[in-house]
């Protein structure tokens, strides 16, 4: 990062990662989310495609929707996983198999989005895929339910 003016390093630091911001992030974006509860198994059919610095998988998603009071509504679907490898931003080689022998039986919070294909996830920067920490189950419950959300500045 020294090489890049103050100004791009400082876009590329990460703030701390809130689930109310990502709430708000996911209801602003032009595609259209839905946060569910759950974990990954069975990825399968992986594609390097070195051309855009990405692995994509298909995998089976299997957790729960929510309702007014808790993750409680089972739910399962076939999802597509993107994972940019940044190894260009990174200065380095990417591991195209680092997500995929991380990602399966872990259980959080997740922002699947609907596409015409049935629903997909992208790997970003700085955003984990799935939200482990059990102490944003609440807050995503309250932004879901229309409750207490505040929007971050």
């Amino acid at each position: 990062m020294l090489a890049l003016p103050s100004s791009q390093a400082a876009a590329l630091s990460c703030m701390k990662y809130d689930i109310r911001q990502a709430w708000w992030e996911h209801v602003d974006a032009p595609q259209t989310y839905m946060l569910v509860r759950g974990s990954f198994s069975d990825l399968r059919d992986p594609h390097h495609d070195r051309a855009n610095d990405q692995v994509i998988w298909r995998a089976t998603f299997a957790g729960m929707k929510a309702s007014a009071r808790a993750f409680d509504q089972p739910f399962a679907a076939e999802v597509t996983i993107t994972h940019h490898l940044f190894s260009v931003i990174a200065g380095g080689d990417g591991s195209p198999d680092a997500l995929g022998q991380g990602l399966p039986g872990v259980e959080g919070l997740v922002f699947l989005q609907k596409t015409a294909g049935g629903h997909a996830i992208d790997t970003a920067l700085c955003v984990p895929i799935i939200d482990t920490d059990p102490a944003n189950v609440g807050p995503a419950l309250d932004c879901l339910n229309g409750r207490r959300c505040p929007r971050p500045n």
